[in-house]
């Protein structure tokens, strides 16, 4: 684990795969998986959009595929939820020395209120050094 600075606030967080506990590792990699699949952001439903006018001449099936992740996209945008983010939720094990249990979708939501105006870019970062040690592992 490692402790790294958010909005004035200490925050211990799992940096490596093998040491999250198993229901979070499995709430970690289903966060990863929906992330890439159907992302969470306006650069994501624009990415399904250019996929969906590709396959819908050549492939109906992907191109209503991709609409049906477009749509979740939709959802999550209009949520105001990040899957990113949330991956970053689970790897948070402490906030100012107080220890972050609930990591249900909602528990998440709340851990992230509870880090204000983190900047994007820093949760990012832990989160593409996270993914690193993880593919060295595989």
């Amino acid at each position: 684990m490692r402790t790294i600075q958010l909005n004035k606030k200490s925050v211990e967080i799992y940096d490596a795969i093998d040491e999250l506990p198993v229901d979070r590792f499995h709430k970690f990699n289903k966060c990863m998986l929906i992330d890439s699949g159907i992302g969470s952001d306006l650069n994501d439903i624009n990415s399904h959009i250019a996929k969906a006018l590709r396959y819908v001449d050549l492939d109906p099936k992907k191109a209503k595929a991709t609409l049906e992740n477009l749509r979740q996209s939709l959802f999550l945008v209009a949520e105001e939820r990040s899957v990113k983010h949330l991956s970053f939720a689970v790897l948070v094990h402490k906030i100012d020395g107080r220890q972050i249990f609930d990591f249900t979708d909602e528990g998440l939501v709340k851990t992230l209120a509870k880090l204000g105006d983190a900047p994007t870019n820093k949760l990012e970062q832990v989160l593409a050094s996270v993914k690193k040690k993880k593919s060295r592992q595989s």
